[in-house]
């Protein structure tokens, strides 16, 4: 999926960071070496988090879910300040840090956009099965309706019965 190739494509950058670093005795740039490993260490949790997850039906994945999620953004916006850190490094004309910014907005509206589409997704999906447990045709069934198989549930229950 893209979260790999993205981890691929970021532990290549990272290690030849690294090498470059530990060839160029003469120049040292503490803060981004720093946030490059912060990054690397907490890209690395993430990816091992998805592999630790807990099941959709414990308790604690809610909990997991918020820790995925912001931990998630605050990795975007620490590797855009170490982009910026790099960009400083090079020195290049102002062309380059003004292009990175157009393309930081059109990926901050992407992920607006999406978080927007997923919050609705998400409150529809909420309200949807409580409405359909609620129609007079379920609520007639009795306490068995509320299940996600009730109408299996309650014909094999009282099969069994007679």
């Amino acid at each position: 999926s893209f979260q790999i190739a993205g981890y691929i494509l970021g532990t290549t950058g990272w290690a030849i960071g690294l090498w470059l670093g530990h060839t160029s005795r003469h120049y040292s740039f503490r803060t981004h070496r720093i946030l490059a490993i912060l990054i690397f260490t907490f890209t690395t949790l993430q990816m091992l988090a998805l592999r630790l997850r807990p099941k959709a039906t414990d308790d604690y994945r809610k909990y997991w879910n918020m820790y995925h999620h912001f931990l998630g953004y605050a990795l975007l916006a620490l590797i855009s300040v170490n982009i910026f850190q790099g960009i400083d490094i090079l020195r290049p004309d102002h062309t380059w840090k003004w292009a990175y910014i157009g393309l930081l907005v059109v990926l901050v509206f992407i992920f607006l956009a999406l978080e927007i589409y997923t919050w609705i997704a998400f409150i529809i999906r909420k309200r949807t099965p409580q409405e359909t447990n609620s129609t007079p045709s379920n609520t007639s069934q009795g306490p068995v309706a509320k299940t996600s198989h009730s109408s299996t549930s309650s014909s094999s229950s009282s099969v069994m019965a007679s």
